[in-house]
């Protein structure tokens, strides 16, 4: 089944929606259901106050809505601060970004200048902050 529809192959990192509500998917577990385990997803979404919800379901409980993926060079933040795309390893479910030179004011009024960094991200929080 295509976006937007029920679909039991949700990946790490995609958009969904259950109870009028976008989620990202955080990852799989297998969750004990007596003598079997079912395998649930987890699911965080942020809320207007800045914090975030999470909770498990079992994956068809979903719809798909979106499989965000992260180009080189594409712009996005990490924590706030700005920086591009370097890869995506997905089987890994990684974002390598390249984080932009920035300085810190520090006491006394100088600044602290930090150079270029690579920041190792998991996509669902690239995603969640993104894309959300």
């Amino acid at each position: 089944m295509g976006e937007g529809g029920r679909d039991m192959s949700v990946a790490i990192g995609d958009i969904v929606e259950t109870n009028g509500e976008l989620y990202v998917v955080a990852g799989f577990f297998k969750q004990p259901n007596g003598p079997r385990m079912n395998k649930v997803a987890r699911l965080v979404r942020k809320n207007s106050n800045g914090t975030t919800t999470s909770f498990t379901i079992a994956p068809e409980g979903v719809d798909l809505i979106e499989s965000p993926v992260f180009e080189p060079g594409a712009r996005v933040t990490v924590d706030g601060l700005p920086g591009a795309v370097v890869e995506t390893i997905p089987d890994e479910g990684i974002v390598n970004v390249l984080l932009d030179a920035r300085t810190k004011p520090l006491k006394g009024g100088d600044n602290l200048q930090i150079d270029p960094s690579i920041s190792r991200q998991f996509l669902w929080r690239l995603v969640l902050e993104n894309k959300l």
